[in-house]
This record gives C-alpha cells, sequence and structure tokens, in this order.
C-alpha cells in the first residue's frame, strides 16, 4: 500500500501505482491516474520557484536604489528565468488538464484484463539490490507531535508510502496518548526497506475467446497494465528511556552533528540505546520477528533477517505497469 519511484517496464512511462485496495496484477489502470500526482506535483514547484524568483528581483531592485548600481542587466536575466518557468508552468497545467479530462470523461470498464491463466506466468525475478532507509531518534516529552511528523518524513524520503505512514500513525497514537513523566523519554527505530526480487506477470496472455470492449479496444493508448509488484517491509518500534539514564559519547556528539555526520552517528548510536529498553511495543509489515531475546535492536534485528532471507517475506509496496497498447500488439488484438 505504498508508492516508490521504479521504472516501468517497456514503455517511456517512469511512474509506479501505489498498491491500494483493488488492485491487482493484470488490472487495467488509467495512464492519466499515473501522470496526474506528479503533475500536480511539478506545477506546486514551478509555482514556488516563479515567487522565489520574483522576490530576488524585488530585492535586487530595493538593494540598486540603496547602492545607485544599475541593476538592469541582473534583472533581465530573472525576467527571461521568470519566462522560462512560467512557459514550463503552461505546458505542466495544459497536460494536466488533459489528464483531469480524460478522466471525467471515461466511465466504467473492465478491471482486470481477461487473462489466460494457464498460459500467463508469474515469477519472481531480481530487478535491483535490496536497499534499507533506517532511522533512530531520541525524544523528550516537548513538541513531541512535531517529531514523530520529522522522523516519519526522515524515513519515508519518497513521494507515497501510505503502509509506512499508516504504522507510524498507530506508534504515534500509542505515544501521545500514554502518560509521560517529565524526566521521561522515547527512543523511536524505524526501517524501510525494498526488496531485490519483484513478482512478475511476463507473458501476460489474454484468452483466446476474450472480448474486450470497444472503450478498451479503441481508447488503449489511455491504458496502462499492471505488470510487476515491488515487494518490501516496514518496522517501526518504540519504548522508554529515563532521562537520569546517561547517553553513550556516540549519543551526546550526535547531538551537536548536522547532516550526514548526525544520520551516521544516528544509525551508530541506535544499537547501544535500543538494547538498553526494557520495555518496548513494536509494528511491522513483511515479516514477523522472533522475539525470543526481548529487546528492541535484537527484535529489529530478527525482522530484518526474516525479510531478507525468507523468499516468502515482503509485501507490496508499489506495482509497475506496462502500457496496454503492447499487450494488446503482443496478443494480436491490434496490428503491430
Amino acid at each position: 500500500m505504498s508508492q516508490a519511484i521504479f521504472t516501468s517496464q517497456n514503455t517511456s512511462m517512469q511512474r509506479v501505482l501505489p498498491c491500494f485496495p483493488g488492485y491487482a496484477m493484470g488490472g487495467l489502470i488509467l495512464t492519466s491516474e499515473l501522470e496526474i500526482p506528479y503533475l500536480k506535483e511539478e506545477k506546486a514547484n514551478l509555482e514556488e520557484e516563479i515567487v522565489k524568483v520574483e522576490n530576488q528581483k524585488k530585492k535586487v531592485k530595493e538593494q540598486s536604489q540603496e547602492t545607485q548600481i544599475n541593476p538592469q542587466k541582473e534583472i533581465s536575466l530573472l525576467n527571461s528565468q521568470i519566462k522560462q518557468l512560467q512557459s514550463l508552468l503552461k505546458k505542466s497545467e495544459a497536460k494536466l488538464k488533459v489528464f483531469k479530462d480524460e478522466r471525467e470523461d471515461t466511465s466504467a470498464f473492465e478491471t482486470m484484463l481477461p487473462l489466460d491463466i494457464n498460459r500467463t506466468v508469474l515469477d519472481y525475478r531480481r530487478r535491483s539490490d535490496e536497499s534499507e532507509n533506517m532511522h533512530f531518534i531520541v525524544f523528550k516529552t516537548q513538541s513531541m507531535k512535531q517529531q514523530i511528523d520529522n522522523f516519519a518524513n526522515h524515513l519515508t524520503q519518497m513521494r507515497y508510502l501510505p503502509a509506512v505512514m499508516e504504522l507510524v500513525d498507530q506508534v504515534s497514537k500509542t505515544i501521545l496518548n500514554q502518560p509521560m513523566q517529565e524526566n521521561q523519554e522515547i527512543c523511536l527505530l524505524g526501517s524501510f526497506i525494498t526488496l531485490s526480487h519483484v513478482r512478475v506477470m511476463d507473458p501476460i496472455v489474454l484468452r483466446k475467446d476474450a472480448v474486450l470492449s470497444p472503450q478498451i479496444k479503441d481508447k488503449h493508448a489511455r491504458y496502462s497494465v499492471i505488470s510487476e509488484t515491488v515487494l518490501g517491509g516496514a518496522f517501526i518500534g518504540f519504548g522508554n528511556l529515563m532521562g537520569q539514564v546517561k547517553f553513550d559519547e556516540g549519543k551526546e556528539k550526535l547531538e551537536s552533528q548536522e547532516g550526514k555526520a548526525k544520520e551516521k552517528l544516528e544509525s551508530q548510536g541506535a544499537k547501544p540505546l535500543a538494547s538498553r529498553l526494557q520495555v518496548f511495543s513494536f509494528v511491522s509489515q513483511g515479516a514477523i520477528p522472533d522475539t525470543n531475546q526481548f529487546n528492541l535492536w535484537q527484535t529489529y534485528n530478527s525482522w530484518k533477517k526474516k525479510l531478507t532471507t525468507n523468499p516468502h517475506c515482503g509485501f507490496p509496496i508499489a506495482f509497475r505497469v506496462r502500457s496496454l497498447t503492447d499487450v494488446l500488439k503482443e496478443n494480436g488484438v491490434i496490428n503491430a
């Protein structure tokens, strides 16, 4: 139930479909559903950039009045930049309108292709290396909601991860609703893993007696077919730490660091702190960890090992798609 950025197969589309309920491999999706979220973001980014450049031009004019220096050359460059951004914005808005109109113009249609289950092959294939984004923080009772939100944003770092956000929301409600002492601190550990194997439907074979509706057959360029499932896992655990417990030297250094150096120290400081917790809770998807040795760090590592070594573990985090046009050509429904 989440989305990451992957490349679609055999098509120029660079979009991935969120794994929401109701979607399945072999299902049809309007291409506009893939494009609209990206175009909306592109439009918002361009609008923001135009405002920044306009503010910069205003600042240059104000400074020129103080220094008596002619800013015409710099202003001309800024005006040119604004025009370029406005041109890109118009193109983005035009594309967005086309896709929105197309979506509204499309009535109900078949959600699944009429597949020949005896000849359509489902298999697991290796597409990329495994990747993990792990984040660990310790925070006090002040500004807890904001710190949890920041934790979630750091953990996901991708466009749509509803499954991960749902787990964070579960943990957030539990943390915020429990009674807290003044010197109590919360340790929060999260991990999002993308697995290297995907489930692939290839070839996609239609039944010989299949009859497609005119809407699908005649307007095939509007649609995409769900052809691959990207698998992954999410783990979020938290526990309490009393303020009088002294942090190790690495953690003290962590508090004074910024940027990448801070992130590196966070991962190094996670083990001693997470292992120190005697009481903790966790939620996970993709695998259930072995909790015989009961501490947060070992539970997290048990989850990670099971997720990455057991071929049957992992949950859908994204769907890759192919264009319906390609699939219909391969099946001889339309001319190549």
